[in-house]
């Protein structure tokens, strides 16, 4: 019997010892999280296996640090050793204490600063035991590959004056966004293509001012600028640099010693190109409010990858519509941010007013239509909603039913761990026509929902927009966003069109589309930056009501991610869209659930000791039957 327990006791290892050699041939990671989000996305493993060059990875956040802090560094190690499985022999891992060395460790830290276009140090805010220390963190690193080396900021910077604490959702947010960084710089060594991204100006659209925070997150993967489809013609604007000198000479005969720009003073002798360029500029301005001195550029979008428009509020001529329709008829992607509808906030201001809702004349309704989008002249009150700081500077209204928390319930992937979208008196959308088109839903209000059309708008009485008092309760999910992907059918097609356009040999007019997208969104303010009572831009994330509060430093809404996902889907870069939505999102308990808090207590804490017991108890029973026979 003992010799036969043997014998099975060998077999059993040498199966084990032949499974442990094959697999030694063979390299594979499993990652069972449900969001596999430890695991490295299929990009950025071949990025890493397909090294051409030696990498080398300079880590800054490195030292003895409180338990908070050491979650970032523990954090940033996990994924970096992920990264050096995958990147083998061409990668290498440095990491560097900046405050190793007390006597050089100002010399080493003006090096990794770079003048400010390096890693720039974050401050952290420590309170224990009532208890509060100012903590100096390098939450960075450096990739280099040859000569040339890119610095990533892995964590916002602060000043010493201004430190800022570190919670769980500051954590998961540094620890879900390494690899993100990483690549983005890694594209940036090996000098990947970058595409063009124009946000369209001309028509009262958003300005670079209003949307500098989704600015600042295109620039670092793409080619931004704004773009004119109408532009002053030569002959006018030489008329204007004419001008422009004409007017300094002038200043230069009459004696004047000095000239004010912006309020501020410029002497006249010295400065030649400033002043006859501001002189310039002023004629400009003038010029352009003539329609008569201004030409379409039929080849304005020719190097456009993806054009944005944002909230256009003044209206398009028809040359321009017939570009923007034969971009897309060329296989131009656009995504539309429209508002059907403008409220001035700002009259609110002043005691005993009225804001109105008043329809924008951009006459963009039809146009779009024959794309197989309605955009409907409504606004949209949501039961799901969120705050809005008074203009009169009178508090908080908590439940602003104009400002809708938008959804997706599919589960798209544009939406995956992204937070609610925050609307602005957005309007609803529907589905036309019957082209072969694939039509997705992207963006939804909740059932609870109403539909405004002419609407006097106040802070009081808001009773009379929530949609559970009032009627006209549409009890749908309403459409908000859309994107078509296909085959379009040109808007002019059928149409005469404007002798000079037909005549110009750069015209190839096309009546059906290479194949492309189009993203439809009734919210022209999606990616508006709120502005602060300090006047600084409130980030897309958090709620503007929240300012200068505990809760201002909890994440609330997901614009800013839902619109990089769309810009990626748009330029078909899907990989950047699953590694943006590796997400450590808190597993919260239901609220429903708390008051079922003892049944829980016992579930996690007594009820692993009884089944210890119980199988100790069986396994000993066992033992002794064994025994007796």
């Amino acid at each position: 019997m003992k010799s036969y327990n043997y014998i099975q006791l060998s077999l059993l290892l040498l199966i084990l010892l032949v499974i442990n050699y094959l697999i030694s041939f063979s390299f594979f990671r499993i990652d069972l999280s449900e969001d596999k989000i430890y695991e490295l996305s299929p990009y950025t493993k071949d990025k890493l296996e397909n090294l051409d060059d030696y990498l080398k990875i300079d880590v800054y956040l490195v030292g003895d640090f409180p338990v908070e802090i050491e979650k970032l560094e523990n954090g940033l190690l996990e994924k970096l050793q992920e990264i050096k499985v995958y990147g083998g022999q061409n990668l290498d891992l440095s990491f560097i204490n900046l405050n190793e060395d007390l006597e050089l460790a100002e010399d080493y830290k003006k090096q990794v600063f770079d003048n400010g276009n390096g890693i720039k140090p974050a401050y952290i805010d420590i309170i224990k035991d009532d208890k509060r220390e100012i903590i100096e963190i390098w939450p960075g690193i450096t990739l280099q590959m040859g000569d040339y080396s890119i610095p990533v900021q892995l964590l916002s910077p602060s000043t010493r004056d201004n430190p800022y604490p570190i919670n769980q959702a500051v954590t998961n947010y540094f620890t879900d966004h390494i690899e993100e960084n990483i690549v983005v710089a890694l594209d940036k060594l090996l000098k990947t293509e970058k595409k063009n991204i124009d946000f369209l100006q001309g028509h009262g659209e958003l300005s670079v001012f209003d949307q500098r925070e989704i600015w600042f997150y295109l620039q670092k993967n793409f080619i931004v600028d704004t773009l004119n489809i109408k532009e002053l013609k030569t002959g006018i604007y030489n008329k204007a640099v004419d001008f422009g000198l004409l007017g300094f000479d002038s200043l230069l005969k009459n004696g004047v010693d000095s000239f004010s720009i912006n309020n501020t003073v410029v002497p006249v002798q010295e400065n030649k190109r400033i002043i006859s360029s501001y002189l310039k500029n002023k004629w400009l301005n003038i010029f352009k409010k003539d329609p008569n001195n201004l030409i379409e550029r039929l080849d304005a979008l020719d190097e456009t990858d993806l054009l944005i428009i944002s909230k256009p509020r003044t209206t398009f001529t028809i040359k321009e519509k017939y570009v923007l329709d034969q971009y897309v008829m060329n296989g131009g992607e656009v995504i539309w941010l429209i508002d059907m509808m403008d409220v001035n906030e700002s009259i609110l201001a002043q005691k005993n007013r009225l804001a109105y809702n008043v329809v924008l004349d951009h006459e963009l309704q039809s146009f779009l239509f024959k794309y197989g989008v309605r955009f409907n002249k409504d606004m949209i009150c949501d039961d799901q909603c969120c705050p809005v700081v008074r203009e009169d500077n009178l508090g908080i209204v908590s439940k602003w039913f104009f400002y809708p928390m938008l959804k997706n319930y599919n589960n798209h992937i544009l939406m995956k761990n992204v937070l609610p979208i925050k609307g602005r008196y957005v309007c609803s959308l529907d589905t036309v026509g019957e082209e072969k088109l694939k039509r997705t839903i992207i963006l939804q209000t909740s059932l609870q929902n109403k539909l405004m059309r002419q609407s006097r708008i106040q802070y009081q009485n808001t009773q009379n927009y929530d949609p559970k008092l009032t009627g006209n309760q549409i009890k749908n999910k309403l459409n908000v966003g859309l994107l078509y992907e296909g085959i379009f059918q040109s808007n002019f097609k059928n149409r005469r069109i404007a002798n000079d356009f037909i005549k110009n040999p750069n015209i190839h007019f096309k009546k059906e589309s290479d194949p492309t997208k189009m993203a439809f969104i009734g919210d022209g303010d999606l990616i508006r930056n709120d502005i602060s009572a300090e006047k600084t831009p409130v980030p897309l994330m958090f709620e503007k009501s929240n300012y200068n509060t505990p809760y201002y430093e909890m994440p609330t809404y997901g614009n800013a991610t839902f619109f990089l996902n769309l810009v990626d889907k748009m330029l078909s870069r899907d990989d950047f869209i699953a590694l943006r939505s590796k997400m450590n999102p808190p597993r919260l308990m239901k609220k429903d659930e708390m008051a079922n808090k003892i049944k829980w207590q016992i579930i996690n804490i007594a009820l692993p000791i009884l089944l210890v017991l119980l199988f100790g108890f069986f396994n000993q029973y066992i033992r002794k039957l064994k025994h007796e026979s």
